[in-house]
């Protein structure tokens, strides 16, 4: 986020055959490049929330498709590929999106439906249990914040998309159990 603030980012890599989609992408360093291509070939991005300043990056490198809702922009000209809703077939069989629909914002939730289910989400749902490999400054910043609980709404977001008078119950009302 700047000079003094660093905090961990999370992206997740899901398989399909020998394609890979990345949701929520964070550039790695060359080992963990090496890592990422020994997986599979890196084929698609799928934006679900405002984080998204190394797309660009995936897209020049490996000639990704962009998959994202309507109305989100994209930094250093990068353009969408492919807009989705909820009633669309994304990348990976079994992998559906749950779209807000009262943020302020484009937003939305992922959910992959094989087992018990895994859920992905960008900032309307944190984890925050420590701030282990955070910066100092990033580690009194997020306490101040309200960052450090277990699974929560984090407080900046919902600020940011919660409509002036509104509430986004019944966006996470929607959200599967």
């Amino acid at each position: 986020m700047g000079p003094l603030m660093h905090f961990l980012r999370v992206m997740a890599i899901l398989r399909h055959e020998d394609e890979l989609t990345l949701i929520n992408a964070v550039r790695l360093d060359e080992a963990g490049e090496k890592a990422l291509d020994a997986l599979g070939r890196v084929k698609h991005l799928v934006c679900i929330g405002g984080h998204e300043m190394d797309n660009a990056y995936y897209a020049e490198r490996y000639g990704t498709k962009l998959w994202a809702l309507e109305g989100v922009g994209h930094a250093r000209g990068l353009q969408t590929d492919n807009i989705f809703d909820e009633s669309t077939e994304l990348p990976i069989p079994g992998l559906r999106a749950v779209v807000f629909k009262h943020t302020k914002q484009p937003t939305a939730a992922l959910l992959l439906e094989r087992g018990d289910g895994v859920f992905f989400t960008c900032d309307c749902v944190q984890n925050w249990l420590n701030t282990e490999r955070c910066s100092p400054t990033a580690k009194v910043a997020m306490r101040l914040m309200g960052f450090i609980k277990p699974a929560q709404t984090g407080p900046p977001w919902r600020k940011a998309m919660t409509p002036s008078g509104g509430s986004l119950r019944p966006d996470f009302e929607r959200l599967p159990a």
